[in-house]
């Protein structure tokens, strides 16, 4: 072995990946010379190792080894127990400490003259000898506060970097947003808010933050003049008043706070500039990201938990030294609890400490959104722009090729691949991440799951509708496909028209997730349902509308809780020679309740004769079976579905309900062919009642008390959207308890096609050549146990 990178110390290995690899690794990994009180484990990680090693070894250690007496130090659990060592090839060394309240891991460094003096105190170790510590990787010093001057020359660095190399972050002219906060004099004691006009072109800031209860100022109609005189800043929330310092001290004088610049008590101010999210964001020179603070009046320094380094100085002991030959110089070394907020665990949705501002629904897209970034975070700054992310303690953030968190990011997906349609679906793709990371998210106000979304939907539709994609898709078009085209790129309650037959196959995450309660009253008033099980006697009361909308069904935004596309890019791949679109879209709308045509919907009176009713629709044409039911699957284990179809073996299919809870519900049209297995003969004024599902708002507690064994829910459908080599997909679907003409979905579900040993639906060669004749209406197919699916056209609200 090379004798400069031989280890001093058995035990610990000085730290030193290639010291223990050449010293004792095998291929497998192999017991330390200690025996099982000591193992090296090679990572699948290349670079890096494990050590395992008995605390009472390193304590043993520790008055000759530098390393052991450092590791005993940060890790001074009383008993037995054992250290896990993580060394790197190519970054600073880390003891883990996995205590039973939480893991904590400590970065060792070395410290130079040229290192920044740590903001703590030192603690002085003597050991019998000083070894060369020069292959441990230096690191910068963090700031001990974030207004402090070490954090501003981070911020100031980061930004010159920025403007002066990043040509992707070059900022275009834009309009200014209609009010922004003016900083006159960042010594004075008040701001006021401005009016902007059009040749307005001064460089603001833009906060992200979470209003929490701590928003007690907020421009209204009353105020909003008073606010234009002047503002004092000791009024105002403490993250706001930091805001304005940090502003200010980075020689700006304009910031742009949603509180205080969007009258929020005017409808039409909220509904105009919250329309202008994507401008807002991308035009500020940088946003202040407040991560840390769980409410506007926790202040950003309150919140800043730095993990201060443990410094060790090293000298060696009289007793090894002798008169004539003075003791080396002091060796200095330190231990950092990690970094791990923000993007160096950005994996980590359901932290229990993970920052407030990324439980947020309306910050993810004013970070994505945003041309720079400053993130205070627990414990560091950290920077993002378009071209890089950096942070203070330098620790590179995960490689994630797949990962959303800028513009650019999206850009590069429009224009990273050859020819219209693949770059068209690497977009989608990106949305449907962007779909999975905002569902996460928690809103105050239902209403906005919709505009919280708004300015990374127009970005989306910019990078779909790039000129020269328009323009590749136009060429050679008739006036009736060019209108076609135009159409395949609107936005519909948060799907794109050009994807909305794979958009609408989303599924909650977590088995089921919740529908939306009503801003008003706090909850959705049920009454006029009938029961899901026994309540087949109980038809006296007309079935009513649930008062709450803000999605249509097929829709994830009209439901609570994370959803997911992963099942359905798993066995439904592009790239499958077999996969085909059942189902055609044959018409869409969408009606938006203000401004902004990605914002909130409504629910109007609308002409029950028209097939474009008073809510946001699709109408498709495909495979339908009816006349289906669904029932409690009781052979169903914790990985299955607590439902299946009572038309197939419970084996082959898998059905997932968007909510926790179903209800069956007596539907009084007459005019809609009755498909119901149960009818409570002449109870509704002699008229006989379709029953039907529908979606319900009650505690899963509350169905798990009347779920029976063997009750049947009758008069559902399956609508066929797709079909790849592995499986066939559906949407399950009930009436619309809103519009008899109408469906509403329920879930989905999935039939394979490798075990299952035939296809519910067994498609003809005109279903697979994607033809869209009309005269396939009412065709019919007999597929699996001899269910019989028909070519229909159906509206889907």
């Amino acid at each position: 072995m090379d004798s400069t990178i031989r280890p001093r110390c058995d035990v610990c290995y000085d730290l030193n990946e290639k010291a223990a690899r050449l010293a004792v690794y095998g291929p497998e990994g192999i017991d330390g010379p200690y025996g099982n009180d000591q193992a090296i484990k090679k990572s699948v990680v290349e670079g890096l190792l494990f050590i395992h090693v008995n605390r009472d070894l390193v304590r043993a250690k520790a008055s000759k080894c530098v390393f052991c007496a450092l590791i005993t130090h940060v890790d001074s659990s009383p008993g037995p127990g054992t250290h896990l060592l993580r060394l790197y090839a190519d970054r600073p060394p880390v003891i883990d400490m996995d205590s039973a309240r939480q893991r904590r891991r400590f970065e060792v460094y070395r410290l130079t003259d040229l290192t920044p003096e740590p903001e703590t105190t030192s603690t002085m170790l003597e050991v019998s000898e000083i070894p060369s510590i020069q292959y441990i990787p230096t690191r910068p010093e963090i700031s001990n506060e974030p207004l402090s001057e070490r954090a501003f020359t981070f911020i100031k660095r980061c930004l010159e970097t920025c403007i002066q190399e990043h040509s992707v972050c070059k900022q275009r002219p834009s309009r200014p947003p209609k009010r922004l906060i003016y900083i006159q004099d960042p010594e004075s004691s008040s701001v006021k808010v401005i009016k902007t006009s059009l040749n307005f072109n001064e460089p603001y800031v833009a906060l992200s933050y979470c209003w929490g209860q701590g928003v007690c100022l907020k421009a209204t109609k009353s105020n909003i003049q008073d606010m234009m005189a002047g503002i004092s800043r000791a009024n105002l929330p403490s993250v706001i008043s930091d805001a304005i310092q940090i502003t200010a001290t980075l020689g700006f004088r304009y910031i742009w706070v949603d509180s205080l610049c969007i009258i929020q008590d005017d409808a039409q101010d909220w509904d105009e500039e919250s329309s202008r999210m994507c401008a807002i964001y991308e035009g500020a020179y940088i946003t202040i990201a407040a991560s840390s603070s769980e409410s506007a009046d926790v202040p950003l320094t309150e919140r800043h938990r730095r993990h201060e380094p443990i410094i060790f100085e090293y000298r060696q002991n009289t007793s090894s030294t002798s008169r004539n030959h003075p003791a080396p110089p002091i060796a200095r070394l330190a231990a950092r609890e990690e970094c791990s907020y923000g993007f160096h665990n950005e994996d980590s949705a359901r932290r229990p400490d993970r920052e407030p501002l990324h439980d947020r629904g309306w910050t993810l897209q004013e970070a994505i959104l945003s041309t720079r970034v400053v993130f205070f975070t627990p414990t560091e700054l950290q920077w993002q722009c378009q071209a890089q992310q950096t942070c203070e303690c330098l620790i590179p953030p995960p490689i994630k090729p797949d990962a959303i968190t800028t513009r650019a990011h999206i850009w590069e997906r429009s224009v990273g691949q050859t020819g219209p349609a693949p770059r068209e679906r690497e977009i989608y793709a990106a949305w449907d991440r962007i779909v999975e990371r905002y569902t996460e998210r928690l809103l105050t106000n239902p209403d906005d799951k919709l505009p919280a979304l708004s300015g990374l939907a127009q970005l989306v539709q910019r990078s779909i509708s790039m000129p020269e994609r328009v323009e590749n898709l136009e060429v050679g078009a008739e006036d009736g496909n060019r209108m076609q085209t135009e159409r395949k790129l609107e936005y519909v309650a948060g799907l794109w028209t050009g994807d909305l037959i794979r958009g609408m196959l989303w599924g909650p995450r977590n088995m089921t997730v919740q529908l939306p309660s009503s801003p008003v009253r706090g909850t959705t008033p049920t009454t006029g349902l009938i029961s899901t099980n026994n309540g087949l006697d109980d038809c006296s009361v007309k079935p009513e509308e649930t008062s709450y909308y803000r999605a249509p069904s097929f829709s994830w935004a009209s439901v609570d809780g994370p959803v997911s596309y992963r099942s359905r890019n798993s066995d439904l791949s592009l790239e499958d020679e077999a996969y085909v679109e059942t189902a055609r879209v044959v018409d869409f709308w969408s009606l938006p309740a203000g401004v902004d045509p990605y914002g909130r919907l409504t629910a109007t009176t609308g002409n029950p004769q028209s097939r474009r009713g008073s809510r946001t629709g699709v109408v498709l044409r495909a495979p339908v079976i009816e006349d289906c039911a669904i029932i409690w699957n009781t052979s169903r284990n914790m990985h299955n579905s607590p439902w299946t179809l009572r038309e197939i073996e419970p084996l082959w299919d898998t059905l997932w309900l968007d909510t926790s809870v179903v209800e069956r519900f007596a539907v009084g049209d007459a005019s809609i062919p009755r498909t119901g297995q149960n009818e409570c003969e002449g109870k509704l004024k002699g008229v006989m009642p379709q029953w039907s599902v529908r979606r319900w708002h009650r505690e899963r507690a509350d169905i798990d008390r009347e779920v029976e064994k063997g009750v049947v829910m009758g008069g559902v459908s399956l609508l066929m959207m797709v079909q790849s080599s592995q499986v066939q997909r559906f949407l399950l679907l009930g009436i619309s308890p809103s519009d008899g003409t109408a469906y509403e979905r329920l879930g989905t579900v999935s039939i394979s096609r490798v075990s299952g040993g035939g296809d519910l639906v067994r498609l003809s060669k005109e279903i697979l050549s994607h033809s869209d004749s009309v005269e396939l209406e009412g065709i019919e197919w007999t597929g699996k146990g001899g269910v019989v699916s028909r070519m229909r056209t159906v509206t889907i609200i």
